[in-house]
């Protein structure tokens, strides 16, 4: 556990990565980068925006639950499965 520092294509390549996953917060290069991929942004997104994270996860990897504020992802490929719960009530 800690941060390690790698390129996307070591990630992507090395098998000593496959069982991480890849988060960058706040990157804007990243995301001038990526932008002509998700461009022009749905009406509906652009009311929807916190702080930018990318995620790059290999087969069978993933993030244990957890809860976060409004957002909206761009899946670019392979598969994802949600789980979804409702909020907590906390009057209960």
């Amino acid at each position: 556990v800690g941060e390690h520092f790698v390129t996307i294509k070591e990630y992507l390549e090395d098998t000593k990565h496959q069982g991480l996953i890849a988060f960058t917060f706040d990157d804007l290069s990243i995301y001038r980068a990526l932008r002509p991929d998700y461009t022009p942004l749905p009406e509906p997104l652009r009311r929807i925006h916190g702080v930018p994270t990318f995620t790059l996860g290999r087969n069978a990897t993933g993030s244990g639950a957890h809860h976060h504020e409004e957002a909206w992802v761009a899946q670019l490929a392979g598969k994802k499965a949600w789980l979804v719960a409702p909020p907590v009530d906390e009057n209960h």
